[in-house]
């Protein structure tokens, strides 16, 4: 994979991590593959390619944040069995409550998040 071909890989990384976030808080530990938009195999060399440039570059907090986030890509996992780990999940009374409060807190993340991005007072929304 070429450096260019690894960018533009990253780029797909960061806004998908957005969508990383809420799949998480459904799924847990265990979200279908078939949800990431390429293979995880591509993310990680991608990810691996950008964050040596980065750290060849000395930008060596961004190389290791990078570095970081490819540890999101062992929480996907083939399709049947995540699926079979949620069902269980979603069966028992403590885990759904669980999940139910992770729901809510990325959705309030996002919403702050986008919020103070585009200079919105949450107060004029109600």
């Amino acid at each position: 994979m070429t450096l260019e071909e690894a960018t533009k890989l990253y780029k797909v990384w960061q806004n998908y991590m957005e969508f990383h976030d809420k799949l998480f808080a459904l799924f847990l530990a265990s979200i279908p593959e078939s949800f990431l938009p390429f293979p995880k195999e591509d993310f990680e060399e991608a990810l691996n390619i950008v964050s040596k440039q980065y750290y060849d570059n000395k930008n060596y907090s961004t190389a290791e944040l990078i570095q970081k986030t490819i540890d999101y890509l062992n929480f996907y996992e083939k399709d049947e069995k995540a699926l079979q780990r949620i069902a269980f999940q979603l069966n028992d009374p403590m885990l759904r409550g669980s999940i139910l409060v992770k729901l809510k807190d990325a959705q309030s993340n996002w919403l702050r998040i986008n919020l103070k991005l585009n200079s919105i007072d949450s107060n004029s929304l109600k």
